[in-house]
């Protein structure tokens, strides 16, 4: 969510400012009955043309876009100054009945030796910025004022508000509030509608948890049977812009596999799990060439190099197939898992500046199918409705006293900080497909009942 620098005004604006700023909000409705009367004078007629060949504009698909584009950046300055005094007037009224602004006196002797007593109001300098739900003000304090002047005072913002207090936190003289002044529809999977490297995992309080992957490789993420995997990867899944390559490796053979139908690269073998491991490292040593060549050390910076996704659906299934002890007679002298491990240590270790990013699904996340040292190597963990044990193989201490969910929440964690609570709505198998096929332009008639090309995941004899 994009956020709006405000402006706090420390009184209230004059009516004739206001005036000013609401003119200049709608210049591009007025300013062309102005040009025409400063040309040809009061010509009726003239009024009619100009404004129905603006309206023949808006009408015409080809120029709609940029009428109304012209209109909005003006009257967006206005909505823009609105909000700004409405909100710095209330901040201003909160900070007079809770006595955080300071009232002094100053002495002064006029021409005629006389004294006078001036008041004096200082109030507190405050930058605050606005998003579609939430206001995010930092209040700097007066000189004398402490941490305890403050904190008894916070629920004073929230109820003059009628918000809900999502944060509060002070720190070097500075306390910042954030505060939701609209509700959030929970209901409904986010939906994503541009290609900005970014991804989200669900609804925290007062916002939108993000995962700014570039900043936050590898994510993995662990649940308790029916505790919402599918439903949350269906969420997740359906974010993906085409230009991003999105590989998927299915180790139930049903979850995902129908996916083939609509155009995704799936595999649920084992054959085809190596494969796409080697796959992406390939993919990494190529992108690593590329930026070398061109002297660049992020994807980022080379043309034509877009985020690249290889999606391991239960992971314990995947990796138990492989072997764990090396074929003595075959000359191996690694194990086949052993093999696995290092590759995909080798992703999780290099694949970030190279954008290719692992995503690893999984019911526990065990040391006999995912060492410590790669575990650590997802910088992005999300539990679904874990078991205490599992919040603590996830989160290691910030995990132990973590309560438990239910089903539809989670706790996310990046770079290891503290994990947060978020939710995710109920996504069905019939609204993802719904989805899929307005979105790659398939009919759902013509989607097979069972999915297709769907192979049996097996141990080596």
């Amino acid at each position: 969510m994009k956020k709006q620098k405000l402006t706090f005004y420390l009184k209230e604006p004059s009516l004739p400012y206001k005036g000013i700023r609401f003119l200049y909000g709608g210049l591009a409705i007025w300013s062309p009955a102005f040009l025409v009367s400063l040309l040809l004078g009061y010509v009726p007629w003239a009024y009619g043309v100009t404004y129905g060949m603006i309206g023949s504009c808006i009408a015409l698909p080809s120029t709609r876009g940029s009428i109304l584009s012209i209109h909005r950046s003006f009257w967006n300055t206005w909505a823009k100054f609105r909000k700004s005094y409405r909100v710095s007037s209330l901040l201003r009224a909160i900070l007079q009945t809770t006595r955080l602004i300071q009232q002094d006196q100053k002495i002064h002797y006029g021409w005629d030796g006389r004294e006078r007593k001036i008041d004096i109001t200082t109030v507190p300098n405050v930058d605050f910025y606005a998003d579609q739900y939430n206001y995010y003000l930092d209040l700097h304090m007066l000189a004398g004022q402490t941490s305890a002047d403050w904190e008894r005072k916070l629920d004073a913002f929230s109820h003059a508000f009628g918000s809900l207090l999502v944060s509060s936190k002070i720190r070097k003289g500075v306390v910042s509030l954030v505060l939701q002044h609209t509700s959030m529809d929970v209901t409904k999977p986010v939906k994503k509608t541009d290609d900005n490297h970014v991804l989200y995992i669900g609804y925290e309080a007062g916002g939108i948890t993000e995962y700014h992957f570039d900043e936050n490789p590898h994510l993995l993420i662990s649940g308790v049977t029916s505790g919402g995997k599918s439903t949350f990867l269906r969420g997740f899944l359906s974010q993906f812009p085409s230009s991003w390559t999105l590989r998927i490796v299915d180790g139930k053979q049903v979850e995902f596999t129908y996916l083939k139908d609509f155009g995704y690269d799936i595999c649920d073998s084992k054959e085809g799990f190596l494969q796409y491991i080697d796959d992406a490292i390939t993919e990494m040593d190529r992108r690593y060439d590329l930026m070398t060549k061109q002297r660049k050390n992020h994807y980022t910076d080379v043309a034509g190099l877009e985020p690249y996704f290889l999606v391991c659906d239960e992971w314990i299934s995947l990796v138990e197939v492989l072997p764990k002890n090396a074929n003595k007679k075959a000359g191996e002298m690694v194990s086949e898992r052993d093999r696995f491990f290092e590759k995909v240590k080798i992703l999780t270790t290099k694949g970030r500046a190279a954008g290719i990013q692992l995503i690893g699904v999984l019911q526990r996340p065990d040391a006999e199918y995912l060492s410590g040292l790669v575990r650590d190597m997802f910088t992005t963990k999300v539990l679904l409705k874990g078991s205490k044990s599992a919040s603590k193989m996830m989160f290691d201490d910030d995990g132990k006293d973590l309560e438990a969910l239910e089903t539809g929440q989670g706790y996310c964690s990046m770079m290891g900080a503290t994990p947060k609570p978020f939710s995710f709505p109920n996504y069905s198998l019939e609204d993802f497909l719904e989805d899929l096929s307005a979105k790659h332009n398939v009919s759902l008639t013509d989607y097979p009942s069972e999915p297709s090309n769907v192979v049996e995941l097996r141990k080596d004899a």
